[in-house]
């Protein structure tokens, strides 16, 4: 008989918010660490009776004795059948409801719950193993960071041994074959088919699901020549990074009383603030915020502050959240950004200078609105009627990107008002096709027309300027990536600024880079030899072909001498941290979106050539 799969219901029962849901109809008061309690819908009372726990996903009445799941309660007070409840639920939770056309398939059913036991063995070994002999370095490690006995075990944190062996033996001897423990991500197999452990030798944090449920592992080398300071479970079948947040289970629970979720961007981060008091906060899984994690976190707070290091990178970090979060603004739901001090991160601030440090940081928290009215400001002078002009189309085109029709009219009111402070002018307040606007527009111009008015040499000049703006920028980010891989050695010395480089020009080499980190995580050659059929298996070499020179991939494709492998790596160090310097700031003054033409990019200034270092013949 068809139905829906377990796996499904028990994922949909620890993503959905139930206090959400059930707060549509019941007010809701806390009751305690992630329990709420209100008057029962179900039969008349005065003393409330019904209660509702996060935790186990479940409500309950001790005068009805109704209880059940989110997908009860709806089906209950809003009188839907099963599966219009699940979905429902399902959109709450930001998860699509499977087909249900044909029957289970019993081999992923079982390969899942085969997973959840190897997620729960490996945690109580790896927290075992933390307190044994073996563990005394990941221990003196967390000591250095702060973190004691009580704290460790409140986030359940571990040690994954050098030799990684000995937790596969125990899996298999436990009846958990090496399929199991690759589905969940503990094992993994290198190219000639070999498995081999995960995590070695590295601090482990589980990542758990909003019930507390681990899904996934993060590990923190404990050897500074370990190639990857961090490294990340992969997805399985239980895991979606892009949908998980760290510590949301225990965020969830302290939300309400904290009046705040603060998101930041490690695991270190979140241990230390929540030491300090700060326990409502959660962090990315070493990314970029996505759009479904912003999701999750609004599900918790409607506004949440994503806290975000002072320096430029930071800044350019924060105008990616931005842009990743305006499509899905909403009546209440919006973020803040607070910007922590040069050169201090959350975990260094609160260790360094207290609570209150951090508690003046988070006050002064920036709205949305102002990052992204100060972002455009701040890209060219507005000395000219042109440039006022190019101002307004820029603010305009932002705002577009709102997909909400209220809240996009209101920053656009919100961005005439300023426009009108600062620029003494009037700036249209509405979008196309969303309503009248204050100036008439003008009358259409054919295409003949326009040609007339510019004249085609300034077209030709138009094009040639941007095609050189377009080959310039692309041409510094491949050098960056192929630096990554002509001169090996240089991965292990700025893998954690190569993460961070945004690149804008050829958006498709943040795929490129994933998998570079990937494979230099798992110790494996990053070498042009190796990755050049690695990159074509995955349909990526064409991404560091376009533009080369050669139709071989050697030497003669590079477009920068400091990409060069026979240059040495003091040579590809200095290129390679000056190129990824003029990328942040070419970002920071221009920051065009992926998908902007080149009418919609400012020229570039006489710093965007990387110098001493000129291109190729």
């Amino acid at each position: 008989m068809a139905r829906l799969p377990d796996s499904f219901l028990e994922e949909l029962k620890s993503r959905a918010p139930i206090a959400a849901i059930v707060g549509q109809t019941v007010r809701l008061k806390a009751a305690g660490s992630g329990r709420f309690k209100g008057l029962c819908p179900f039969h008349d009372e005065k003393t409330p009776s019904f209660h509702v726990d996060e935790a186990k996903g479940f409500y309950h009445c001790f005068g009805c004795k109704a209880s059940g799941t989110a997908v009860n309660f709806v089906m209950a007070t809003e009188n839907l059948a099963f599966m219009d409840a699940v979905r429902k639920v399902a959109a709450h939770a930001g998860m699509e409801v499977p087909r249900t056309g044909g029957p289970v398939d019993p081999e992923r059913e079982r390969r899942w719950r085969r997973a959840r036991e190897a997620l729960d063995a490996a945690q109580a070994y790896f927290e075992t193993e933390l307190r044994a002999p073996a563990g005394r370095a990941a221990r003196e490690y967390l000591k250095a960071r702060g973190i004691q006995g009580a704290e460790a075990k409140a986030f359940g944190l571990g040690y994954a041994p050098q030799h990684g062996r000995d937790l596969a033996k125990r899996m298999r001897a436990a009846g958990i074959s090496d399929d199991g423990q690759l589905d969940a991500g503990l094992l993994g197999r290198d190219d000639r088919g070999r498995t081999y452990p995960f995590f070695r030798d590295r601090v482990t944090f589980p990542i758990a699901d909003r019930l507390g449920k681990v899904v996934a592992f993060g590990g923190r080398a404990l050897d500074p020549k370990t190639p990857a300071k961090y490294l990340n479970s992969r997805e399985t079948i239980v895991f979606d990074k892009g949908r998980t947040l760290y510590n949301l289970h225990q965020a969830r629970q302290a939300v309400r009383a904290a009046g705040a979720l603060y998101v930041v961007e490690g695991y270190m981060d979140v241990i230390a603030l929540s030491m300090h008091g700060f326990e409502a906060t959660v962090a990315p899984l070493g990314t970029a915020l996505t759009s479904d994690q912003m999701r999750v976190a609004w599900q918790l707070h409607d506004e949440p502050v994503l806290c975000m290091d002072g320096d430029a990178a930071g800044r350019a970090a924060a105008i990616r959240a931005m842009e990743t979060v305006l499509p899905s603004l909403a009546a209440g739901r919006s973020l803040r950004f607070a910007f922590l001090p040069a050169g201090e991160d959350p975990d260094s601030l609160v260790r360094s200078r207290g609570a209150d440090a951090f508690r003046e940081v988070a006050a002064n928290a920036r709205p949305l609105v102002d990052l992204a009215w100060e972002t455009e400001y701040a890209r060219e002078t507005l000395d000219t009627p042109e440039r006022k002009v190019h101002f307004q189309e820029r603010l305009k085109r932002l705002v577009q990107t709102i997909d909400d029709h209220a809240v996009r009219n209101a920053y656009h009111e919100e961005f005439a008002r300023r426009y009108q402070e600062t620029c003494h002018g009037t700036l249209e307040t509405r979008a196309p096709g969303t309503g009248s606007a204050r100036r008439p527009p003008s009358p259409p111009v054919r295409v003949r027309e326009r040609f007339a008015m510019r004249g085609p040499d300034r077209l030709v000049t138009e094009r040639h300027r941007d095609a050189q703006l377009n080959q310039g920028a692309a041409r510094r980010e491949r050098s960056i990536v192929q630096a990554v891989i002509n001169v090996p050695e240089l991965l292990d010395h700025v893998e954690e600024k190569f993460a961070e480089v945004p690149f804008r020009a050829v958006p498709d080499l943040d795929a490129v880079r994933t998998e570079l980190l990937n494979r230099h995580a798992q110790s494996d050659p990053v070498d042009p030899s190796s990755v050049r059929p690695w990159l074509e298996g995955r349909g990526l070499a064409g991404l560091l072909d376009e533009g080369a020179s050669s139709d071989r991939w050697d030497s003669r494709r590079v477009v920068e001498p400091f990409v060069l492998p026979d240059g040495g790596l003091n040579a590809a160090l200095a290129g390679w941290e000056a190129a990824v310097q003029i990328q942040l700031a070419w970002v920071h003054r221009h920051n065009p979106p992926p998908s902007a033409t080149m009418e919609q990019v400012v020229a570039p200034g006489p710093d965007d050539e990387i110098p001493w270092s000129q291109s190729q013949p």
